[in-house]
């Protein structure tokens, strides 16, 4: 994955998504320096973004809820399988 976890949210895929919201809109990336022109997308695992900067460039930005199915630091659960 590699990717840093921005915020956990307990209860349905639904909600999650829209917890994502709020982090989508507030973005703010290295690049673009200036943002011309947002565009969100809905889809069933998140949030895909296409930023458009000053210059014209498009940059894609992906917001992705995933659900934890396991965790080995959690004991009581065994591993799905």
């Amino acid at each position: 994955m590699g990717r840093p976890v921005v915020g956990e949210h307990d209860g349905t895929h639904e909600g999650a998504i829209q917890a994502l919201w709020p982090f989508v809109r507030g973005h703010r990336p290295v690049f673009p320096h200036r943002i011309e022109q947002r565009q969100v997308f809905r889809t069933e695992s998140g949030c895909p973004a296409l930023l458009t900067g000053a210059r014209g460039m498009p940059y894609p930005c992906r917001s992705v809820a995933r659900e934890r199915v396991w965790d080995s630091g959690e004991r009581s659960s065994p591993p799905l399988g």
